[in-house]
């Protein structure tokens, strides 16, 4: 009978015996650093009702947003560590929300699986619709892993499409010196940027949430607010939030007006004609 800890914490222990328990990886999140520290209290006496241990050497703890020092988090009285990035289910998750980190980070593991490839590109047996196809299937899936969350910046785009062009061209066996354009091997390769597919994936999981029900944590999470505090001085950084405030604001749809969006998210068909319109109208910009 697999528990989460987040049962064990909100809920106390279950009407079973304990050697059915199995405690699964976890995370516990907090609003504020006391209502993680008292989450954390309430998990680590659960588990010790039924004579389980918490490692503190394999708790983590990462703090998003935070700048000022918060009193440090102490399981079987030692601290827990602190990390900057950490690394899961594939995907880096940075203290400051940037995603930068983690679009770099795929992007070598995509040119490491390209590299291993380097026969069948290489191969003068296979046609260049079979080679794409492997490309498509195999290493684009590999860089845009977790694409959806990606905010949009001038950096990441550059980073995506430059891994691209960088692959396609050594595909056709094409040099820089040859003076070919990127457009022109996008349209030899019949592909798109991308940056381009991380617009569309973006929306598309848009769409997903915005059809959920009103109870559900993801669209909840979506639609939240802070209730108090205020932004620091200087220009504001650029989030997924913003990023796709920007994507509808290019369609003519005002992330403010509730109403607009949940209508359009609603229409399957409409949605899918947004998010062409938008992925495009981005690119051109």
């Amino acid at each position: 009978m697999p528990l989460t800890a987040r049962d064990w914490a909100l809920n106390g222990l279950p009407t079973v015996s304990w050697p059915t328990w199995t405690l699964q990886m976890t995370w516990l999140f907090g609003p504020t650093h006391p209502a993680l520290r008292d989450l954390t209290g309430a998990l680590e006496r659960s588990a010790a009702c039924v004579g389980l241990r918490i490692s503190d050497q394999k708790t983590k703890i990462i703090r998003v947003g935070y700048k000022s020092t918060l009193p440090r988090i102490t399981i079987n009285g030692n601290q827990v560590e602190e990390l900057r990035e950490f690394t899961y289910l594939g995907s880096v998750i940075a203290a400051d929300g940037d995603a930068t980190r983690d679009v770099t980070c795929r992007i070598g593991k995509a040119f490491a699986v390209f590299k291993r490839l380097r026969s069948i590109w290489n191969s003068a047996s296979l046609s260049l619709h079979l080679k794409l196809r492997l490309f498509t299937t195999i290493v684009v899936p590999t860089a845009l892993y977790a694409a959806k969350t990606w905010k949009k910046t001038v950096t990441i785009d550059r980073k995506l499409d430059v891994f691209q062009q960088r692959c396609l061209r050594r595909i056709l066996k094409i040099s820089y010196r040859d003076r070919v354009t990127n457009d022109e091997v996008y349209r030899r390769t019949n592909t798109k940027p991308l940056s381009t597919v991380v617009t569309e994936r973006r929306l598309q999981f848009t769409g997903h949430i915005l059809r959920l029900p009103d109870h559900r944590l993801a669209k909840v999470a979506m639609h939240w607010r802070p209730s108090r505090g205020r932004r620091g001085l200087g220009r504001p950084k650029t989030t997924w939030r913003r990023t796709l405030m920007e994507d509808l604001r290019s369609v003519g749809i005002e992330w403010d007006d509730q109403h607009a969006v949940d209508t359009a998210a609603a229409d399957r068909g409409r949605w899918k004609n947004l998010v062409a319109q938008c992925a495009e109208r981005r690119r051109r910009n």
